[in-house]
């Protein structure tokens, strides 16, 4: 009875080292499948590190593009409002211009109606 005992014993304890063993061998392949996975997410996380850092840099270099964009704008407006405003005062002259020709115009056709008397009193002497 006692070495039945110890033989049934025995033969449980093989069971449930088999058991163990398959544990321990499921185990190991979950932690391996495990280590993969994390390994995985590591080049993940990296990767988007980089991505990160490239997108920053990007943002940097296009609001520094921006800044440089609104200052030639300003630019560009700057000189339009002076060209405006040599614009206006072009038309200014020309308007003086015009009518300082005109008042040419009449002073010559003055002169002309004056030599045109002149000339017919002139002719009136003989000398």
């Amino acid at each position: 009875m006692v070495a039945e005992e110890v033989s049934k014993q025995a033969e449980r304890s093989a069971i449930a080292a088999e058991e163990i063993e398959k544990l321990i061998i499921d185990t190991q392949k979950a932690i391996s499948t495990g280590v993969a996975t994390v390994g995985g997410i590591a080049e993940m996380v990296t990767g988007m590190q980089h991505s990160i850092a490239k997108v920053a840099m990007l943002t940097d270099a296009i609001g520094a593009a921006t800044l440089e964009q609104t200052a030639t704008a300003r630019e560009i407006s700057r000189r339009m409002e002076e060209s405006a405003r040599e614009i206006g005062q072009n038309a200014a002259a020309t308007q003086e211009m015009s009518a300082t020709v005109h008042e040419i115009s009449k002073t010559a056709a003055e002169l002309a109606r004056i030599s045109s008397s002149l000339s017919v009193s002139m002719g009136r002497f003989h000398v």
